[in-house]
């Protein structure tokens, strides 16, 4: 019976052919990554879609540092890495093998995706629609820093937002630091948002947004104030409903309550 041929190897470093890495994480023992194992590396599907990328295994015992480095903290864990080292996937714990066949296909489109853009923005570096596509593909994957660089692109060459970019791009680099959790770049983002772009599409969510921010930072005087101007200016909205509790816990020596919009 055929299985997935894997790379045995003691580290991995950021391939320096065009093919994508599938690096299985596992520990020598474990009953979870020995039942994994039999499931779905011998399933023809699994096998053939793996041929489409490099396998590379990796045992906690014999590649410690592998598991430091990619942050990893219990397995069974699937990483997909780009030729460049991005990530273009991730499966923590076991998963069907129709499942995984679904995610390996999305890894290795996601991957051509990024490429096609990549290529397109090294032949015209001045087009702002590419590198929001690309910084939206590195968003999906979770590369912040790298989508990072792509908003910046785009916020630094489109000081009047004649692409309507800019303002995406202000909100998408807010998301990003709420994320991390850095509330007060987050304020600033969205307080140049909102107040530079009162036609934004989102702007309901941003004040949303800049709210939260403002109540994880905390900044309660600046919270209350743009909450309620959220509320003023779209009182229908569902955002005005949360605002509405939010501001009551506030107002009572409370938390801010729970977040729902992007942070």
């Amino acid at each position: 019976r055929r299985h997935t041929r894997y790379i045995s190897v003691t580290g991995v470093q950021t391939c320096a052919l065009p093919i994508s890495l599938l690096i299985y994480f596992r520990k020598s023992g474990s009953d979870i990554c020995a039942q994994f194992e039999r499931k779905i590396f011998t399933e023809e599907k699994i096998i053939d879609a793996a041929q489409r990328f490099i396998p590379v295994w990796l045992d906690h015992q014999s590649s410690p540092g592998a598991f430091t480095r990619y942050g990893i903290k219990r397995v069974p864990v699937i990483l997909f890495i780009a030729p460049d080292g991005s990530r273009l996937g991730e499966i923590n714990g076991t998963i069907s093998p129709e499942d995984l066949l679904e995610k390996m296909l999305a890894a290795l489109e996601r991957e051509k995706s990024a490429s096609r853009l990549r290529a397109r923005l090294k032949i015209s570096p001045g087009n702002l629609e590419t590198a929001w596509q690309l910084a939206g593909c590195y968003m999906d994957d979770g590369q912040w820093a790298r989508a990072g660089e792509m908003l910046d692109l785009i916020i630094n060459n489109d000081p009047d937002n004649g692409s309507s970019l800019k303002d995406n791009a202000l909100f998408a680099r807010a998301y990003i630091q709420g994320k991390l959790g850095n509330y007060q770049r987050a304020c600033r983002e969205l307080r140049e948002l909102c107040g530079k772009y009162s036609a934004f599409g989102d702007r309901a969510e941003a004040l949303y947004c800049w709210g939260i921010s403002a109540v994880k930072a905390g900044n309660k005087q600046e919270a209350e104030e743009v909450l309620e101007q959220l509320r003023k200016e779209y009182p229908e909205s569902n955002f005005a409903g949360i605002a509405g509790d939010i501001l009551e816990r506030l107002r009572v020596g409370g938390g801010g309550g729970e977040k729902k919009g992007k942070f």
